[in-house]
């Protein structure tokens, strides 16, 4: 179901892609132990299949149901509990591959950084939905989330709440504000190289820079954020 949901995606049927990821979630509730990072990503999935059929609030339901999820898979130790437990899950149910699946992924903690990514990943998505309500909630939801002490520790995390947040200011045509904020957007997020973070502050460097009559900048950081959307394989 959850492949079958991406494939549905990738052909633009939104509402055959949320109907797949809904059962796949159902079917996680259903037979036994739950893959946390799974259940994080159907979540994230969620949240965009929603978004893109305009269902604006329940996007950000399921965006924040993905960083709650993410919040307690915040460190490496964290994500070892995850997957022992998991081990341990299986061993009694007598799935002795999985098991040993999970015990190996306890061992090596072997997704440590795609956590890291995927948790500045859904605060991107969630602040693109959070752009489309209510723009006072919007800000203060994002001000307050920089304040979130798990966000202070994930530098990607505070660099895609720092772009939402400038482009934020553009709505409200605080040009300068826009300006600094998605320089700092940039500045933490070029440190984990090519991400989405990244070329999303790279964009909204250019527009803003186009809002001051800066056409030069702006153009060289569009180019800059293609570029990026290129080598991330998301030409579309």
């Amino acid at each position: 179901q959850y492949q079958l949901g991406i494939t549905y995606a990738a052909m633009h049927n939104y509402t055959q892609a949320l109907s797949s990821h809904q059962s796949c979630l159902k079917l996680m509730e259903e037979s036994g132990p739950e893959d946390p990072f799974l259940k994080a990503q159907v979540y994230f999935y969620l949240g965009q299949f929603h978004a893109a059929l305009d269902h604006h609030e329940r996007a950000i339901e399921m965006f924040e149901l993905a960083i709650a999820l993410t919040d307690e898979l915040a460190t490496p130790e964290q994500r070892k509990a995850a997957y022992w437990n998991l081990s341990q899950q299986f061993i009694e149910s007598e799935d002795y591959i999985l098991a040993r699946i999970y015990l190996y992924k306890s061992q090596f903690v072997t997704n440590q950084q795609s956590a890291h990514l995927l948790t500045g990943e859904i605060y991107h998505y969630l602040g693109r939905a959070l752009l489309h309500g209510d723009q006072e909630a919007a800000g203060a939801y994002l001000m307050n989330a920089l304040e979130n002490e798990r966000v202070l520790q994930d530098q990607l995390a505070r660099a895609s709440i720092t772009s939402s947040l400038a482009e934020w200011f553009l709505k409200q045509k605080a040009l300068r504000e826009a300006e600094e904020r998605a320089q700092q957007a940039y500045q933490m997020a070029v440190t984990s190289g090519d991400t989405v973070v990244a070329k999303e502050a790279l964009l909204t460097l250019g527009r803003v820079e186009y809002a001051l009559s800066r056409y030069e900048d702006g153009d060289s950081h569009f180019i800059a954020g293609l570029e990026m959307l290129e080598r991330l394989g998301l030409q579309e």
